[in-house]
């Protein structure tokens, strides 16, 4: 009984810690994601002669998608 209690209580420990890292993987994921869509917004105003903008939603108002 001790032993499988002891193996519970380690298994809930890295239950937690596997959750952790999880979270942490999906956070540093949606930062990258957010500053390599600001440089995609940034190059295509850029390309287009619009002065620099933060605001996402003007770099991507009238882009076309290339692919379809």
């Amino acid at each position: 009984q001790e032993v499988t209690n002891t193996l519970n209580a380690n298994t809930e420990n890295i239950k937690s810690e596997v959750k952790k890292l999880e979270n942490q993987l999906i956070e540093e994921t949606r930062m990258l994601l957010e500053q390599e869509t600001q440089k995609s917004v940034k190059a295509y105003n850029a390309m287009m002669g619009h002065q620099p903008q933060n605001n996402l939603k003007h770099g991507l108002k009238n882009f076309k998608n290339p692919l379809r």
